[in-house]
């Protein structure tokens, strides 16, 4: 086998749990951060007239992304976990036949 190709199984395990509990979250909480900052222009204490207007109807637009975001992070992981386990799956098959041939 050749080594410079092999993949780690564990450390693709790891990558996915840090994007699970890592990634995941901190883009959450920027979200959240970005949405309470938002929410205050054009409050009391913001600016008011037409640009905090145009400027609150562009976050809505995004604001209605975030959750598509965080669908599409959650959706690489799970593909990402899935072809990590088909792959070591059939490296374990292959390598077991492999072992037969030579009974």
């Amino acid at each position: 086998m050749n080594n410079s190709t092999s993949i780690k199984y564990s450390e693709v395990r790891e990558g996915v749990a840090v994007i699970k509990e890592e990634c995941l979250p901190k883009m959450k909480n920027i979200f959240s951060e970005f949405e309470n900052t938002m929410n205050r222009v054009g409050g009391q204490d913001a600016f008011v007239g037409e640009a905090s207007e145009s400027l609150q109807s562009r976050f809505t637009k995004l604001q209605s992304k975030f959750s598509e975001f965080e669908r599409l992070v959650l959706q690489f992981a799970a593909e990402y976990e899935k072809a990590s386990a088909s792959t070591e799956s059939t490296e374990s098959k292959l390598a077991e036949e492999a072992g037969n041939l030579d009974a």
